[in-house]
Protein backbone atom coordinates (compact mmCIF):
# COMPACT_ATOMS: atom_id res chain seq x y z
CA UNK A 1 0.00 0.00 0.00
CA UNK A 2 2.59 2.67 0.65
CA UNK A 3 4.91 1.59 -1.93
CA UNK A 4 1.26 2.63 -4.40
CA UNK A 5 1.16 5.73 -2.56
CA UNK A 6 4.96 6.18 -2.92
CA UNK A 7 4.67 5.58 -6.94
CA UNK A 8 1.77 7.85 -7.30
CA UNK A 9 3.51 10.75 -5.25
CA UNK A 10 6.66 10.45 -7.28
CA UNK A 11 4.80 10.15 -10.42
CA UNK A 12 2.40 13.60 -9.54
CA UNK A 13 5.74 15.18 -8.65
CA UNK A 14 7.56 14.35 -11.82
CA UNK A 15 4.33 15.43 -14.17
CA UNK A 16 3.95 19.05 -11.67
CA UNK A 17 7.97 19.85 -12.42
CA UNK A 18 7.42 18.89 -16.16
CA UNK A 19 4.68 21.29 -17.05
CA UNK A 20 5.63 23.88 -14.46
CA UNK A 21 9.29 23.79 -16.89
CA UNK A 22 7.61 23.43 -20.11
CA UNK A 23 5.46 26.83 -19.34
CA UNK A 24 7.93 29.19 -18.34
CA UNK A 25 7.79 32.27 -20.14
CA UNK A 26 11.25 33.84 -21.09
CA UNK A 27 11.33 37.56 -21.84
CA UNK A 28 12.15 38.77 -25.11
CA UNK A 29 15.78 40.21 -25.37
CA UNK A 30 15.49 43.83 -25.49
CA UNK A 31 17.12 45.00 -29.47
CA UNK A 32 16.30 41.56 -30.55
CA UNK A 33 13.33 41.35 -32.99
CA UNK A 34 9.93 43.67 -32.68
CA UNK A 35 8.75 44.98 -29.32
CA UNK A 36 5.29 46.21 -29.69
CA UNK A 37 4.31 49.09 -27.50
CA UNK A 38 0.63 51.16 -26.95
CA UNK A 39 0.07 54.49 -25.46
CA UNK A 40 -2.79 52.80 -23.79
CA UNK A 41 -4.75 49.99 -24.09
CA UNK A 42 -8.26 50.65 -23.40
CA UNK A 43 -10.55 53.40 -23.70
CA UNK A 44 -14.02 53.82 -22.02
CA UNK A 45 -16.28 56.14 -24.13
CA UNK A 46 -19.04 58.27 -22.62
CA UNK A 47 -22.67 57.21 -22.78
CA UNK A 48 -24.41 58.28 -26.07
CA UNK A 49 -27.83 58.18 -28.37
CA UNK A 50 -28.63 55.07 -30.47
CA UNK A 51 -27.23 56.13 -33.64
CA UNK A 52 -24.38 58.55 -32.77
CA UNK A 53 -20.48 57.21 -34.69
CA UNK A 54 -17.68 57.30 -32.04
CA UNK A 55 -14.09 56.53 -33.12
CA UNK A 56 -11.22 55.94 -31.12
CA UNK A 57 -7.38 55.94 -32.58
CA UNK A 58 -4.94 53.24 -30.60
CA UNK A 59 -1.30 54.66 -31.62
CA UNK A 60 1.11 51.45 -31.66
CA UNK A 61 5.21 51.55 -31.48
CA UNK A 62 7.84 49.16 -32.53
CA UNK A 63 10.26 49.44 -30.02
CA UNK A 64 12.11 46.79 -31.57
CA UNK A 65 14.85 46.50 -34.48
CA UNK A 66 13.06 44.09 -36.21
CA UNK A 67 9.63 44.30 -38.53
CA UNK A 68 6.75 44.40 -36.27
CA UNK A 69 3.77 42.54 -38.90
CA UNK A 70 0.49 42.72 -37.10
CA UNK A 71 -1.75 40.38 -39.06
CA UNK A 72 -5.08 40.29 -36.81
CA UNK A 73 -7.10 43.04 -34.79
CA UNK A 74 -9.91 42.07 -32.99
CA UNK A 75 -12.32 43.96 -30.06
CA UNK A 76 -13.75 43.09 -27.13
Amino acid sequence: MTKNILKSFLLLLFLSITLLWRSQVYPAQSGNGPIIHFDQTNHIFPTVFEGEKLSHTFTVFNQGTANLDIKRVTSS
